[in-house]
């Protein structure tokens, strides 16, 4: 019975070869879609679940709604594993600040081979007992005992030694550090929220820096992991945190002190969370975004409904037409269960093929896809286990859905009018195609719509007004102490170039992640919490930032004896004239006073995700900087380019010179609204595709069933246009009716997606009106394929049709 099945399902689908290839691209295309979302939400949903124990990792954080902020203090770690039973171990981990909160690039030689290393975390010697990292040489955890010694990755090992078998070997650090490799461990996975290249000791990090207070419980400055015992009850746990960090903590400091109470503010959360806690600031790497997820999932779901209606579409047309067929086998004896599994197999086997295909064709695809979409972490394998399990899923699910509905309709249709083809009058199937008609294009509109408000909003957020210069500003950072020191020297041989209009030295870019302490006013009010910036007294001219009131920074001025804010900043304090006062700053647990001598405008410091914050101007010496900025004022930026290396180069100590682009840099914030953007464009064709194939298959259809109407309608006079009219009225009512939906549902949805930006776009109807037009000409290209030539026909072949 089974061959029986397999032989007649293949001699059909060779028969009808059009439908067959229309069924299958329709159903290759949308798994395509499918599997290439999945395969970056498995990785995204992935994180941190590469650790044996990741259902016991927590991470201390503190919650000030809706934000989460995961910094808190040294000790915190260690404390909690002797307060609490509950805590089998902890560890604290933080990556090499300099001035402004930025993360140091180390230079890192090793015999004539130098790098810059970016990723260097500093650890505790607990590292290894809450992070399970399999060691390939070496002794770990007897490494983080030695201030000497330092761990690397298998990478570096690679790089820097073609060997993992370096232990003892000697790297120098800076120019001025020898550490010798301790240990070498894997590679830190892709999906890690915390990724790094070289650990060293906080032993060491403590006798390098010489900052007490940095590892105290006063500074907020260091990200604490805890893994807890199996059984423990965190909920409870974590009620226990306000009232034992009141023993530790001295809340009563100005750094500190707030009108809310931030003892209440400790949390812990799941290391598996970690990558996609949207509101989470100061991480230790960029994040995802959990409802970015959930969109490119439902939209990924939508394109294989969209197949799977196609598919299912074509197959009542088809199925109708074959109703002799059915006839035919009742009339021999056929039961139903034979008919509908009869229809299930040609079903299944389409479905199996396209998803076959599908596969093959995304594996290969894969490395445009990364590249299409900024996807550089994706893995390269395509499926897991759980993967598989959904796609078999996916495929039970769309040929069921495709060939259940047909088999049952017809195997209940009454043989006697099967046989007179009465079955092509029932309504049902006609409904049931047009409602499914309507779905696909819902969510072609939908897809199109929001494909356009989401390059809006991006060209909002690329093309507004800042309150700075941010084109033709090159970026470079200052990594080499001698440089820094030789700053003022490098910024005037640069002034000598005329395509060179401005020099400038900050501790931060914009885009970057600000330093946050306090100012106070008055010691009667609470301080405030504000970003912090040192510049040199090049920087608002550097950066066009216009200066509102007062003056800059002069040359001679001393540090920390006077400061700037921006408007924001200013309008936090009720004073006639800010010029005419004193403000203190709290950096730590000191306080720094000095007279207020300018406001500067506000400009967009910070993604336009955030609305403008108080920002506290501070001018800074050699050792607060981290970049140099220039501003060039010519059009053959290569040749600048390498003009600046030139000088910069001489005051180097490594050979290393690396820049980059403010511009660029700052239109990163936005990369995951770029990737939605693609997503969405991309998913637009695909629907349309599929829309298409969908469309013509239809027309074939309505055009092959009113053959002979078309035929008399000619001969008593009807012209070319009016028989195309007639042929596509009921798409256009369907577009009407899709055209609803779709602008009701897509305006709502954008404008959820759009709050979480400060500063947004209009919606405005102009993408209602594209997505609606787009959708007609899609419409009238792909169904005047098939209507014209029907339209054009000698009546006579019409009225001879059966």
């Amino acid at each position: 019975m089974l061959s029986n099945y397999i032989i007649i399902t293949l001699r059909t689908l060779r028969k009808q070869k059009s439908y067959t290839y229309i069924s299958i691209l329709g159903l290759v295309v949308s798994f395509i879609c499918y599997f290439i979302i999945n395969i970056y939400i498995q990785s995204e949903i992935s994180y941190d679940k590469y650790l044996p124990d990741y259902d016991q990792l927590y991470r201390v954080e503190m919650k000030f709604n809706p934000n989460t902020m995961p910094r808190t203090p040294h000790p915190l770690a260690q404390t909690m594993v002797k307060d609490f039973p509950e805590v089998k171990s902890a560890v604290s981990v933080t990556p090499i600040w300099g001035q402004g909160l930025i993360k140091q690039n180390f230079v890192v030689q090793f015999e004539k081979k130098v790098f810059i290393e970016k990723n260097v975390l500093a650890v505790d010697t607990t590292f290894f007992d809450v992070f399970n990292l399999k060691v390939l040489a070496g002794d770990a955890k007897k490494s983080l005992l030695n201030p000497t010694s330092l761990i690397i990755t298998k990478n570096i090992a690679i790089k820097y030694f073609n060997s993992i078998d370096v232990i003892g070997k000697t790297l120098l650090l800076n120019n001025k550090y020898n550490m010798s490799v301790g240990a070498v461990i894997q590679n830190i996975p892709n999906n890690s929220h915390i990724k790094f290249d070289l650990l060293i000791s906080y032993l060491t990090y403590k006798i390098a820096d010489g900052n007490s207070v940095f590892f105290l419980w006063a500074d907020f400055g260091h990200y604490n992991y805890v893994k807890i015992k199996k059984g423990t009850d965190v909920k409870s746990l974590i009620a226990k945190l306000p009232n034992w960090s009141k023993k530790y903590i001295d809340y009563s400091i100005p750094d500190l002190k707030s009108d809310f109470d931030i003892s209440k503010c400790f949390t812990l959360i799941p290391i598996k969370d970690i990558h996609l806690s949207t509101n989470t600031t100061w991480e230790l790497n960029p994040g995802g975004n959990i409802y970015y997820v959930y969109i490119l999932y439902a939209a990924a779901i939508l394109i294989v409904v969209m197949g799977a209606i196609n598919f299912l579409n074509l197959s009542i047309a088809q199925s109708l037409q074959r109703a002799k067929e059915v006839g035919i086998r009742k009339t021999l004896g056929a039961e139903r269960k034979q008919i509908v599994a009869q229809f299930l197999s040609e079903s299944y086997l389409i479905t199996i093929l396209s998803t076959i295909i599908a596969i093959i064709l995304t594996k290969a695809l894969l490395p445009t896809f990364k590249e299409m979409f900024y996807w550089n972490d994706l893995p390269e394998s395509i499926f897991n286990l759980e993967q598989l399990v959904v796609t078999l899923v996916l495929v039970l699910l769309v040929g069921a859905l495709s060939g259940f509905y047909p088999a049952v309709y017809l195997s209940t249709i009454s043989t006697f009018n099967v046989l007179k083809q009465n079955s092509s009058k029932n309504s049902k199937p006609g409904l049931i195609r047009k409602g499914l008609m309507v779905f696909q294009f819902t969510v072609l509109i939908f897809l199109i719509v929001s494909t356009l408000v989401i390059n809006k909003q991006i060209n909002y957020l690329t093309g507004k007004d800042l309150g700075f210069n941010k084109n033709q500003v090159v970026v470079i950072p200052m990594i080499d102490e001698y440089t820094k020191q030789k700053a003022e020297t490098i910024k005037n041989e640069l002034m000598k170039n005329h395509e060179i209009k401005s020099v400038s030295c900050a501790s931060n870019i914009p885009g970057d992640l600000f330093n946050r302490n306090t100012i106070r006013w008055r010691q009667t009010e609470n301080p405030v919490g504000i970003s912090e910036l040192f510049i040199d007294c090049d920087y608002f001219t550097t950066m066009g930032i216009k200066i509102q009131n007062g003056c800059g920074f002069e040359k001679n001025a001393i540090k920390g004896n006077s400061f700037m804010l921006n408007s924001t900043g200013a309008g936090q304090f009720t004073w006639k004239n800010p010029l005419e006062n004193k403000i203190s700053w709290y950096p730590g647990n000191q306080e720094i006073k000095g007279d207020l001598v300018g406001i500067v405008e506000d400009f967009n410091f910070e993604s336009l995700h955030h609305l403008i914050e108080p920002l506290l101007f501070i001018k800074g010496e050699y050792y607060d900087f981290n970049y140099m900025i220039v501003k060039i004022n010519s059009s053959n930026m290569p040749l600048v380019i390498n003009k600046i290396q030139s000088i910069y180069s001489q005051y180097l100590n490594s050979s290393i010179f690396e820049y980059s682009f403010l511009d660029k840099d700052y239109d990163q914030l936005y990369i995951k609204e770029t990737q939605m953007s693609n997503l969405f464009g991309a998913f637009s064709i695909v629907a349309m595709v599929i829309a298409c194939l969908g469309l013509y298959s239809m027309a074939a259809y309505f055009v092959e069933k009113r053959t002979k109407e078309i035929g008399i309608r000619k001969v008593i006079g009807a012209t070319t246009s009016q028989i195309i009219y007639l042929l596509i009225r009921d798409f256009l009512v369907w577009i009407c009716i899709s055209s609803i939906f779709a602008v009701l549902l897509s305006y709502y949805l954008l404008n959820i997606w759009l709050q979480q930006f400060a500063y947004k776009t209009a919606i405005g109807f102009e993408p209602f009106v594209f997505g609606i037009l787009i959708t007609l000409v899609v419409l009238f290209a792909t169904i005047s394929i098939k209507t014209f030539k029907a339209a054009i026909s000698n009546p006579v072949n019409s009225l001879k049709y059966e």
